[in-house]
């Protein structure tokens, strides 16, 4: 579709965003991407949040200036591999759709920040472990019941997996990220041995918060416990 096609105000942004490099198209009550974004290669930031897109075409890969990539609240069940072609992405939010795993984005060198609340994610997705400067993944109320043994290579310093499913957190291997500080796994369904085997392999530096977990233990105790070791880490606990 062109660009009469659409509303004032969807043709109005379109026009105005080859000279901004911004293009908020959010709330448009879109079923698909308009064909004039194509042409729109010197983007910085988009947004596609809270519309209808059950599809992204693959020649977002050529978005090679895009920084923000807003797809939260569509209906999209995947995205495609030439997603993870944006070498300038920093912020990516797919909150609200249907996915169930990611494209690898390993080509994302700027990428800091995930965010995908509110998937069918099962698993955490492989692809996301292979950024090289991510800070931040958000992954809660998804439907994870494991991490994989490739969490290993995970650059993220925070990570919040609250609101899932995990019965267990591949301890050995999530302890090899190197850069993780801070974990949230609130509300999942781990028991007291597994946080207490990651209590007490843990460095120093990670904050942990694992609220409503299923077990027996006190906060105190528990608490008391891994300090009288000397492992300093914050534990939020509530049976």
């Amino acid at each position: 579709m062109g660009i009469d096609t659409y509303n004032p105000t969807v043709r109005m942004r379109l026009a105005n965003a080859s000279k901004t490099r911004v293009l908020s198209l959010k709330e448009s009550a879109l079923h698909r991407i308009p064909d004039d974004v194509k042409n729109l290669v010197q983007l910085k930031h988009l947004d596609l949040s809270v519309n209808y897109l059950s599809e992204i075409p693959t020649y977002f890969g050529g978005f090679a200036h895009l920084k923000h990539l807003n797809l939260a609240r569509n209906q999209l069940e995947n995205l495609p591999d030439e997603i993870g072609c944006l070498p300038a992405l920093e912020v990516l939010n797919v909150s609200q759709n249907k996915l169930t795993t990611l494209p690898s984005l390993e080509k994302c060198t700027s990428l800091k920040s995930i965010e995908a609340i509110e998937n069918l994610f099962s698993t955490f997705p492989v692809g996301v472990c292979q950024c090289p400067a991510l800070e931040t993944v958000i992954f809660t109320e998804n439907r994870m019941e494991e991490l994989p043994d490739e969490i290993h290579s995970l650059r993220a310093i925070s990570v919040v997996l609250n609101k899932n499913r995990l019965l267990s957190l591949n301890t050995a291997n999530l302890l090899r990220c190197e850069r993780l500080r801070t974990l949230n796994v609130d509300d999942n369904q781990l028991n007291r041995d597994e946080i207490e085997h990651f209590l007490s392999s843990a460095p120093r530096e990670i904050r942990l918060s694992f609220n409503n977990n299923v077990s027996v233990v006190h906060t105190t105790d528990l608490l008391m416990q891994y300090l009288d070791r000397n492992v300093f880490c914050i534990q939020i606990y509530s049976i």
